[in-house]
């Protein structure tokens, strides 16, 4: 009776360890702790057609006591950007078309996480070969303060 327990916990507690490791799986998911924030980008996969849409999610977190400060460059910026080089974010529904040009103090309190969901779509073709997604929590007033995080995807 023994063995068989044995074999079924293991069947039972396998599968749960390989979908933990594709969470983290640095292909596709990368997650940076920097002065009590913990910036984390993840694309829904690891490689994309040269005219396929990336799709991101990510998120700040603030895991300190105190609150974050950081700032939005336009009266529409969340405080999170992202972007790759050779691709647009697809616009939302409901997304206003104009934002005023200026710099909008914001506040993070502690525990609270900031989530966005983005779409990024090629202007042209991609190339083939290896590219990079890049997140930027914009904390402080100055660009040295952010939280920048890369994820790399490649394009066959």
């Amino acid at each position: 009776m023994k063995p068989t327990l044995c074999l079924l916990f293991l069947l039972l507690a396998v599968p749960g360890c390989s979908e933990k490791s594709q969470v983290s799986d640095p292909a596709h998911n990368q997650m940076k702790q920097q002065n009590g924030v913990k910036l984390s980008l993840t694309l829904d996969k690891p490689s994309y057609g040269p005219q396929d849409e990336i799709h991101a999610h990510v998120e700040a977190a603030n895991d300190s006591t105190e609150s974050v400060d950081y700032i939005g460059y336009s009266s529409c910026d969340p405080g999170i950007s992202v972007a790759s080089l050779g691709y647009t974010r697809v616009k939302k529904a409901g997304e206003p078309d104009l934002c005023a040009a200026v710099v909008v103090p914001k506040t993070l309190p502690p525990s609270q996480t900031l989530a966005l969901d983005v779409v990024l779509r090629p202007t042209k073709p991609a190339s083939s070969g290896a590219h990079t997604v890049r997140a930027v929590f914009q904390r402080g007033q100055k660009r040295d303060e952010h939280v920048v995080i890369d994820v790399p995807f490649t394009v066959p």
